[in-house]
């Protein structure tokens, strides 16, 4: 399995980029998050670091209502908290399976109930499967070391 750290490390860095790649809902009167929304929107980074993957579970983390989690990502993230905490499994797959971790294994850490569904989200996220992404690494890679014979 790859290095739990090593993970953490990646989630980090990726986490605060997709959310910065989404599109936001700020209202004119509201135009920045109050000290409040942010510290509930970095609970709710922590939790999913963390591993939850559930709505309820980051309420709790952060002690507020699953209500108040789906009105705060909705308006500042543009998604449900569902749909962020499937984004965030999925580029941790990517990442996992990237680093040669075998699709079965990948689908389990991260939360999917077999690899089947796994692999009909990590398509309709990426516009591939995880099994395409395996044969394009192994051929770039066949590629790498033929130039490197040469």
């Amino acid at each position: 399995m790859a290095c739990a750290n090593d993970v953490r490390a990646w989630l980090d860095s990726a986490v605060p980029l997709l959310a910065d790649a989404l599109p936001l809902d700020r209202s004119a009167a509201d135009p920045i998050p109050t000290k409040a929304v942010r510290m509930l929107i970095e609970g709710v980074r922590s939790a999913v670091l963390g591993g939850e993957q559930t709505v309820s579970g980051l309420a709790r983390h952060c002690a507020v209502s699953r209500e108040r989690v789906h009105r705060v990502l909705r308006q500042w993230l543009g998604m449900a908290p569902r749909e962020y905490l499937r984004a965030v499994r999925l580029l941790r797959a990517k990442q996992l399976v990237m680093n040669g971790e075998p699709v079965a294994s990948v689908a389990a850490e991260c939360g999917f109930s077999d690899q089947a569904h796994f692999t009909r989200w990590f398509r309709r996220t990426f516009g591939y499967t995880p099994g395409d992404l395996v044969r394009a690494m192994s051929r770039d890679a066949e590629r790498d070391q033929a130039a490197s014979i040469k």
